[in-house]
């Protein structure tokens, strides 16, 4: 697979997969390697009165919106995206037979209640209950007809 394939694949640019990471040895250019490698506006950094970036609300926000590494960007350790990713990939596989048995409108009930977690802050237990119910329901009257 070549770099021009795995950007197709990844959506992000060719020059992610250098072997070379010496020039992120400062959070700065850690962020900006990572704004650079999927497409992301400067986040405006400010920084405190040592030079260092302000960790601030703002820039806390920023991080989780567009998911960057809080333990990379403040360390440079990769290990805990590596673990993100790993239980992430881990999680989906513990999915999928789960998933595979519901209809095409069970999924759709099924991500609307994903988005209320995500989006509306909707408690995940909650949503989970609620789907499980309209599930059911929709399954008995689907039998019923």
């Amino acid at each position: 697979m070549n770099a021009e394939t795995k950007t197709t694949e990844l959506g992000v640019k060719p020059d992610i997969f250098v072997a070379d990471f010496s020039n992120l040895m400062t959070c700065q250019r850690r962020v900006t390697a990572f704004c650079r490698w999927f497409d992301l506006p400067d986040p405006g950094l400010r920084f405190d009165d040592d030079g260092d970036i302000l960790i601030d609300d703002v820039f806390l926000r920023w991080c989780e919106e567009e998911g960057i590494s809080i333990d990379w960007l403040a360390c440079g350790d990769p290990k805990g995206m590596a673990a993100v990713f790993r239980d992430r990939q881990q999680g989906r596989n513990k999915m999928e037979p789960h998933l595979s048995r519901l209809d095409e409108k069970e999924v759709g009930m099924f991500a609307f209640a994903i988005r209320a977690y995500v989006k509306n802050n909707v408690p995940l237990d909650q949503a989970m209950e609620t789907l499980e119910k309209c599930i059911k329901e929709y399954r008995q009257e689907t039998k019923a007809a």
